[in-house]
């Protein structure tokens, strides 16, 4: 169980990699002909990197835990921020972008947007994983986990709209409100 539930926490990182294994390749041997075995061998180095640093970054999660949620959640935020420029940088700079003055002054704003964008979905995500697991298996220490880790978001709702008939509607209107959110941001 543990297992799998450290699993499903890494299940949207596969999704934010997905399109960079699977574009990136293409493009970099389209546009700037690199050979796609140079690119294979990157990415074999950076998913190396990935197997030696892993473990270290788990032992830190695992303190930032033990310190208090608000630690966790200040680091995700922090990293998401790093991980959104870097991203950012990345695909600006494929998409013909040069890295100029205008470049400089636009992609910041526009890794904001991305982030918010992210983070927008990312909750979505969390949040229906909640409502799932709460369906499925109420009583598991994984729905107690994701349970506190989405209560920031319910509690304000549910101070104002009550359950109606022992319904709670509070991740409906979180979930509708947080799609908003990501058309505003296109």
């Amino acid at each position: 169980k543990t297992s799998a539930a450290y699993g499903v926490l890494g299940l949207p990182l596969a999704f934010v990699a997905l399109p960079v294994y699977v574009h990136l390749p293409n493009v970099y041997a389209q546009q700037y002909a690199v050979p796609l075995a140079a690119l294979g061998a990157v990415l074999l180095f950076s998913r190396s990197i990935d197997a030696l640093v892993d473990p270290w970054l788990g032992r830190w999660g695992d303190r930032l835990y033990r310190h208090s949620w608000r630690a966790v959640w200040w680091a995700a935020v922090l990293l998401a921020i790093v991980c959104a420029l870097a991203l950012r940088a990345l695909s600006g700079s494929l998409s013909g972008m040069l890295p100029g003055i205008g470049w400089a002054a636009n992609w910041p704003a526009l890794a904001l947007v991305f982030l918010l964008r992210t983070g927008l979905q990312m909750l979505s995500l969390l949040l229906l994983g909640a409502v799932l697991v709460s369906w499925l298996q109420p009583g598991s220490s994984f729905y107690a986990m994701l349970a506190r880790l989405v209560a920031p978001l319910l509690e304000p709702v549910r101070r104002v709209v009550p359950p109606l008939g022992g319904i709670d509607l509070s991740p409906v209107i979180v979930l509708i409100l947080l799609q908003m959110g990501v058309m505003l941001l296109g």
